[in-house]
């Protein structure tokens, strides 16, 4: 009969033992040649975003609790506030501002499977965690905008009290979850 042993195995570590890794690809990218390519909108550009996509994705697949990261932040929004960063500290590498965002993002991380919900309209059709609809109700709630219990279905009351948010904050008043709303409604609160 075979014993199992547990406990006994080394802890993993993500480093040498003096904490030093190598770094691949786009990682080793300072912040302002960032900004540059992004300006130009270059491949060099897009392939540091496909770099930053699969630290994500390696993220995601290697942190417990951590189905995915970015609870709502598109490629668009990410590289958005990578460049805003990156204006503000142009020696830093990119793999450093990467692990610096999972850091800050990681308490509003979806951590099981979740279902993915329609919340445009027929113009415009985004998608969106339920997890990430029912987190933008409990803010509607907390504003005094929705009267329903947060259930994370995109419904006509929801999309109501969106509007009404969208006014207030001088957006358009569409009632969907895009980049700007969801920003003003959870961004603040995430980063």
């Amino acid at each position: 009969a075979g014993t199992v042993m547990l406990g006994l195995t080394p802890a993993a570590t993500a480093a040498d033992s003096n904490g030093r890794f190598a770094i691949q690809g786009a990682g080793k990218m300072l912040c302002q040649a960032f900004v540059e390519e992004r300006t130009k909108g270059s491949p060099l550009y897009y392939a540091a975003m496909g770099w930053v996509q699969g630290y994500l994705t390696s993220y995601n697949q290697f942190n417990e609790g951590v189905f995915d990261i970015l609870s709502w932040q598109n490629v668009k929004v990410l590289g958005a506030s990578l460049d805003s960063h990156c204006k503000k500290n142009p020696t830093q590498p990119l793999y450093q501002v990467i692990r610096q965002m999972t850091r800050a993002y990681r308490p509003q991380a979806i951590p099981e499977q979740s279902l993915l919900v329609e919340a445009g309209s027929s113009e415009k059709r985004i998608l969106v965690y339920d997890v990430v609809v029912k987190r933008v109700q409990q803010r509607l709630r907390r504003e005094g905008l929705l009267e329903q219990v947060p259930n994370g279905r995109f419904d006509s009351e929801t999309q109501l009290a969106l509007r009404l948010f969208q006014e207030r904050q001088g957006l358009k008043p569409n009632g969907e979850l895009d980049e700007s709303t969801l920003y003003l409604l959870l961004g603040k609160s995430e980063n």
